[in-house]
């Protein structure tokens, strides 16, 4: 009797509990596993180390990171006005920034930022349309030490800066490429705007700026052109046969045409007057020699012999570095620094119309 007292609690209770229970289906097994967060899905960080060439003499800052494939380049062009380039992998944008006030307004295709400072600090607001894609930008940037570096953290991002890289983390998923180099483009222009030359800093005569910017040609004779409007130099180049170029070089005025020919495939050869300078490849590497007529000089020419390296194998991208003369080529763009007493003005178009040429010869694929 006792043994039955006992066992009836046992199962009422199992009986209320299996009236509770309800037949669960292979769909609200699988509803159900859908809805539980991914333990495999994590945020896309990725970090950054960008190298800064400041140049506060002619107002200019460039920042890259050869790794990451990005790279910004901001230069005064007037008082309160910036232009800008930005890489990100192989696609390159150009834009300005306009300075109000305590208000700056970065405009480009598919970026629309605005910045504003209060106090040490500035605020970036705005937006990246990229591939059909809106990206809402939100940054903080607080002054540290120097007119130099600052830290710049938002949702998603969070670099440091100094007077000679920029470094950090950001969120590939929330930051692309180019929206990273849009931000850094906005640090960079207060640098440029604030940077002051140092006493040991050389001067314009033994340190120029470069800038030539590559455009398509207008006309009859160019297919196309490149201005240096600091340095009064122009370049264009017109395919006349299926290897041969002819080629105009503007110097002050002073116009001096020759031929770029292709006849060997490892050669782009540039002959004018008393100018023959090649951009040779052999086994993989890229040489610059000859000579360039400069009136300048003492016996009116100088010869020329440089190594180009490759920035990236699968565009038309160099860099260009020796004593008296630092060049960076894209497709875009030659830049950099020369001393003119080495390399005069018009050894610089002399070699910045070979890589044009060489970009004529070798197309690459838009992506």
């Amino acid at each position: 009797m006792n043994k039955a007292l006992f066992l009836l609690p046992f199962f009422l209770v199992q009986s209320v509990f299996s009236a509770d229970l309800q037949p669960i289906s292979a769909k609200a097994l699988k509803d159900a596993g859908q809805s539980l967060p991914n333990p495999s899905a994590k945020i896309v960080t990725r970090h950054i180390w960008m190298s800064v060439r400041n140049n506060p003499s002619w107002k200019e800052v460039e920042a890259n990171d050869y790794a990451e494939r990005i790279e910004a380049r901001v230069r005064m062009s007037f008082k309160d006005s910036f232009d800008v380039t930005l890489r990100a992998d192989s696609q390159t944008s150009w834009g300005d920034i306009r300075k109000n006030g305590n208000y700056y307004t970065f405009s480009a295709s598919g970026i629309y930022l605005n910045m504003s400072k209060t106090g040490d600090s500035y605020f970036i607001n705005g937006n990246i349309n990229e591939n059909g894609k809106t990206s809402f930008i939100s940054v903080t940037m607080s002054r540290r030490f120097d007119d130099y570096s600052f830290s710049l953290f938002g949702s998603g991002i969070n670099l440091y800066t100094d007077e000679h890289s920029i470094n950090g983390n950001y969120d590939a998923e929330s930051y692309s490429k180019k929206a990273v180099a849009a931000v850094v483009s906005m640090c960079l222009a207060v640098q440029a705007e604030k940077g002051q030359p140092k006493p040991e800093t050389k001067t314009a005569s033994q340190g120029q700026r470069v800038w030539f910017t590559f455009r398509p040609g207008f006309g009859a004779f160019s297919d196309m052109e490149a201005s240096e409007p600091w340095l009064k130099s122009e370049v264009k180049i017109r395919k006349v046969f299926d290897k041969d170029f002819d080629v105009e070089i503007n110097i002050d005025n002073n116009r001096q045409f020759g031929r770029i020919s292709n006849f060997f495939s490892d050669r782009i050869e540039l002959r004018a007057s008393r100018t023959d300078l090649r951009l040779e490849e052999w086994a993989g590497q890229f040489e610059i020699k000859g000579s360039v007529e400069t009136p300048s000089s003492e016996n009116g020419e100088k010869y020329i012999s440089l190594r180009a390296d490759k920035r990236f194998n699968d565009d038309a991208s160099f860099y260009i570095y020796d004593k008296g003369i630092r060049l960076n080529i894209d497709k875009n763009s030659v830049y950099g620094e020369a001393d003119l007493k080495t390399y005069p003005r018009e050894a610089l178009a002399a070699i910045t119309s070979l890589f044009m040429a060489y970009q004529q010869l070798h197309p690459q694929n838009p992506k």
